[in-house]
């Protein structure tokens, strides 16, 4: 069961504007904000 959690956790990314912090997506795309590409946080 742990396996499990830990494997799905590895999938989830999150992506952010390196502008605007507060701003976060589950997956790629265009700040709301700035327009800027979101990029995966590490």
């Amino acid at each position: 069961m742990t396996e499990k959690k830990s494997e799905k956790k590895e999938a989830v990314k999150i992506y952010t504007c390196s502008m605007h912090p507060e701003v976060k997506s589950d997956k790629p795309g265009k700040c709301p904000k700035c327009g800027m590409d979101l990029i995966e946080k590490k």
